[in-house]
């Protein structure tokens, strides 16, 4: 049923994940990423999915691309648009776990996963019109985003008893919903399915793919300071001039 590759995968994100030292956005997400892929690995072994190797390439092509940022990142090479936000801001401080894990996502869903399901199709000589690929497909995503939600749900949850967040930073993760990405994911991968025999069309639309991926990753990653906490307090000179 398997090749390895699923497992050289796991592998090397395992490596990342085990980073440690300061603020590292890739490190954050490519710790989410290891559980998530060992996830669809536990549930490809479990006879979960109805095509166990077309899950299996999925996988490992939907991972491939932060695996290449990385390497590019760290040889000082150019990153790949969807993966250019989280590699420039990976350090920056100010900036929360939620956040680099949605962009992380985002990149996945938005860019990522319609590209592997074209290439796993291909691959495998499947159509993805398939009902059981298609089911195949949808539980990917799901599972590739299981880890995500609560994370995300433990911000924007105002009962939540930690300390509060920037309202602002609540309103950007709150609007960024993972399922309405996992279904542009599925419709994003049937249209370049759909248009691959026309290269001029093709190759434009999975470039178009990846910069708004890019684009939304940097709104994703906008640093977000409590105006109660930077204030300071007015003085009599500041308020009188003396």
């Amino acid at each position: 049923m398997t090749d390895g590759r699923l497992l050289v995968t796991i592998d090397s994100l395992l490596e990342i994940s085990s980073h440690t030292g300061g603020v590292d956005g890739i490190r954050v997400f490519g710790e989410l990423l290891h559980r998530s892929i060992v996830n669809v690995d536990d549930q490809i072994r479990s006879g979960a999915f109805f095509d166990a190797d077309f899950a299996e390439q999925l996988a490992t092509r939907t991972a491939q691309p932060f695996l290449d940022a990385v390497r590019l990142a760290g040889a000082g090479d150019d990153v790949p648009p969807a993966w250019r936000p989280l590699s420039a801001k990976r350090r920056q401080s100010g900036l929360q776990p939620v956040q680099f894990i949605l962009a992380g996502i985002n990149a996945l869903l938005n860019h990522d996963a319609p590209v592997a399901l074209v290439q796993s199709c291909n691959e495998a000589n499947l159509s993805p019109y398939r009902p059981e690929i298609e089911q195949d497909f949808h539980r990917f995503c799901v599972l590739l985003a299981v880890f995500a939600e609560p994370v995300r749900a433990q911000l924007t949850n105002k009962s939540d008893t930690g300390s509060p967040s920037p309202a602002a930073l609540v309103d950007v993760v709150r609007h960024f919903s993972l399922s309405r990405a996992r279904r542009a994911a599925w419709v994003n991968g049937l249209t370049l399915w759909q248009i691959a025999s026309i290269k001029a069309l093709a190759q434009p639309f999975e470039v178009n793919l990846a910069h708004t991926a890019g684009l939304i990753g940097s709104q994703l990653l906008i640093g977000f300071a409590d105006q109660l906490e930077v204030t300071q307090p007015l003085t009599d000179e500041m308020l009188f001039g003396r």
